[in-house]
């Protein structure tokens, strides 16, 4: 009987230390889903102000401006995929603690 409230206390104590990890990973991924809505909102500030003020710009300033911008494109599609991957990485790591919770009840 007392081996059996043991384990039965063990089970529980596992369950929790799981739960609370998943808790953790659940805050975390909001953090990144808020950071990518804010790279989405910067982004489409951005091309408000690149429509608004860049169109008749003409000669060096055109060209290094051009520059920059093709350089922000690019780490802006590298930033989408990564925050992507980290969900899906995020994801699957809730996932498996959950069914390390599901096997302990």
């Amino acid at each position: 009987m007392e081996i059996e409230l043991v384990d039965e206390l063990e089970r529980a104590a596992k369950r929790q230390l799981y739960q609370a990890k998943i808790h953790i990973l659940e805050g975390y991924r909001s953090n990144v889903k808020q950071a990518k809505e804010d790279i989405e909102i910067a982004k489409r500030m951005y091309r408000n102000a690149h429509s608004t003020f860049v169109t008749p710009w003409q000669g060096e300033a055109r060209g290094a401006f051009d520059s920059i911008a093709n350089e922000l494109g690019g780490l802006e599609r590298n930033i989408y995929y990564l925050g992507e991957d980290l969900l899906a990485e995020v994801n699957k790591e809730i996932r498996k603690l959950q069914g390390k919770v599901d096997e302990l009840r």
